[in-house]
């Protein structure tokens, strides 16, 4: 896979050869970044130029940080020693506007050591002594040694000149950035403040509906408790009038038994009532034809004592129709007796009284 390095800074020319040599193709910084990408970045002094666009190469630098491996890009000047030894160990006059510069932005050297601590330095240290190490070099005997050549005296005055004017312009930029900055983090102090008065009543207000439903939770979970009772009353009572209505069944099966019974009983009784009433309506015309019968004989008797008073001649034949007559009139009594017999087989035990 491809290695891809990007840098913000103007690399020496020796480190573009070594990371050609080594295959690695450089990335612009457009689009998606490579899944193999190296962030190459140099020293405050290796790259000494305005305070403002060094702070922003360095952050830069800062926010890719998830997106590749940091790396010095001296780390890839193994060949050229004198270009290795300038990125390293700056000139006491280079050190000596490095270390001014670094006082007087401080932020910018801790973009510096940012970087340093977030790197891949291969085994090395955090270079967290740079300053000192270039106040080091930047003192006064070698700093007098550097300044013998006039024309290096010169190029340092319009180095001065320069720098000083560059300070001044960047102090008075910084000075209106940093007005407006004061403003606009006031403004927001304030809608922080107004957002945190706003969070602070609605965390009240939540708190106290919390409070009104851990309430009303705990109501619900007292009705639930007597609804419970109550339901396991309801439920004994209900289990209860269950058996007295199994109870009530089983009485009703018997009673229907029974009152079944007793119908057949009663429609018995009522074809015996009715077959005694036949009987009796029998007996009493067998009866009443009996009487008439008897009446009719008495009648003849007495006719023929009559007529035996006046035909005393004739009184065989008398004696003979007597006979008769009388054994007519047992034979009516056995008949009757035989009826009322029949009458009496008719009857049921409990009801013959």
């Amino acid at each position: 896979m491809t290695t891809h390095w990007f840098s913000p800074f103007p690399l020496p020319e020796a480190i573009r050869r070594q990371l050609e040599r080594s295959g690695w193709m450089a990335w612009n910084g457009q689009g998606d970044p490579p899944t193999e990408l190296r962030l190459l970045y140099l020293p405050p002094h290796a790259v000494l130029q305005d305070p403002q666009t060094l702070l922003s190469r360095y952050q830069t630098l800062r926010r890719m940080a998830g997106q590749g491996i940091l790396q010095r890009a001296e780390t890839h000047c193994h060949d050229d020693a004198a270009s290795l030894s300038e990125l390293t160990t700056p000139r006491p006059l280079l050190a000596l506007v490095t270390v001014t510069l670094l006082r007087e932005q401080p932020t910018l050297l801790d973009a510096f050591l940012d970087l340093e601590l977030l790197a891949d330095l291969g085994g090395m240290e955090p270079d967290s002594d740079y300053l000192n190490r270039l106040r080091q070099l930047s003192r006064l005997a070698p700093l007098l040694q550097e300044l013998d050549n006039n024309a290096i005296r010169q190029r340092a005055s319009q180095l001065q000149q320069s720098f000083h004017q560059q300070q001044l312009q960047r102090l008075e930029q910084e000075l209106n950035e940093s007005r407006h900055d004061l403003n606009h983090r006031l403004e927001q102090l304030r809608e922080l403040d107004q957002d945190q008065r706003r969070l602070h009543q609605a965390a009240e207000a939540s708190a106290q509906r919390e409070a009104t439903l851990q309430q009303q939770v705990h109501d619900l979970q007292d009705q639930r408790s007597g609804l419970e009772e109550a339901n396991g009353r309801l439920q004994e009572r209900l289990d209860q009038l269950e058996a007295r209505l199994l109870q009530l069944r089983q009485s009703e099966a018997e009673t229907l038994g029974r009152c079944q019974v007793l119908e057949d009983e009663l429609e018995q009784r009522d074809r015996e009532r009715h077959q005694l009433e036949t009987i009796q309506q029998d007996s009493a015309a067998l009866a009443e034809a009996q009487q008439q019968q008897i009446h009719r004989a008495s009648q003849l008797l007495q006719k023929l004592s009559l007529r035996h008073r006046l035909v005393s001649a004739s009184g065989q034949q008398s004696i003979q129709v007597l006979a008769l007559l009388e054994g007519y009139r047992h034979s009516l009594k056995r008949a009757e007796r035989l009826l009322l017999g029949r009458v009496g087989a008719g009857l049921p035990a409990g009801g013959r009284g």
